[in-house]
């Protein structure tokens, strides 16, 4: 991520392209991940026991990129 930032900011500094510096403040955040999990398996049917038995996967956007990034590896 940080040299994502680094890259943007250094092609906004010689483009001044603003598309690169929204670049250079991308930030992968977990923002209330708990409530919203909590929520989803307390009112979808099934899915505490599709979690129970390791057939569903939970994360926010950033744990998805790397599951993409590692192959669609899971380390449980």
């Amino acid at each position: 991520m940080k040299a994502l930032r680094m890259g943007s900011r250094i092609l906004y500094m010689l483009t001044r392209n603003k598309r690169f510096l929204a670049g250079s403040v991308l930030k992968f955040m977990n923002i209330q991940v708990t409530m919203k999990l909590k929520w989803v398996l307390e009112n979808i049917p099934g899915l505490q026991e599709a979690a129970d038995n390791g057939e569903v996967a939970f994360g926010s956007i950033d744990s998805w990129v790397l599951f993409k990034l590692t192959g669609k590896k899971r380390n449980i």
